[in-house]
């Protein structure tokens, strides 16, 4: 089983569009990056983390993108990763602190 760790950036302040999505960081005001989705989906949730990957001492600014099919891990305009929800196992949460840690587990 694969996990990586991520830490939200910040407090959020929504922005709401019609459909709803809590979309932090104008991701559907971006078409290059709209288009990497695959047709038909839609937008939930999107956010600025910071991902740790391993046992990394340095973090990478990415962005999460969560739609009605998958979880997209973004680094600037560029999808890193495509993680389909039939590959989850389950999301971790860390209750230490105010971090607002958080582990995403997939199946290899």
């Amino acid at each position: 089983m694969e996990s990586s760790s991520f830490t939200t950036t910040s407090r959020p302040t929504f922005v709401q569009h019609d459909n709803a999505a809590m979309d932090n960081v104008g991701f559907q005001d971006n078409p290059k990056q709209m288009v990497m989705l695959e047709k038909g989906e839609r937008l939930l949730y999107a956010d600025n983390v910071k991902k740790w990957s391993g046992n990394s001492f340095f973090a990478d600014s990415r962005t999460l993108v969560v739609t009605t099919e998958n979880i997209y891990n973004f680094k600037k305009e560029k999808a890193q990763r495509k993680i389909p929800f039939e590959l989850l196992t389950g999301i971790s949460l860390s209750m230490q602190g105010t971090k607002n840690e958080f582990v995403i587990h997939v199946k290899n």
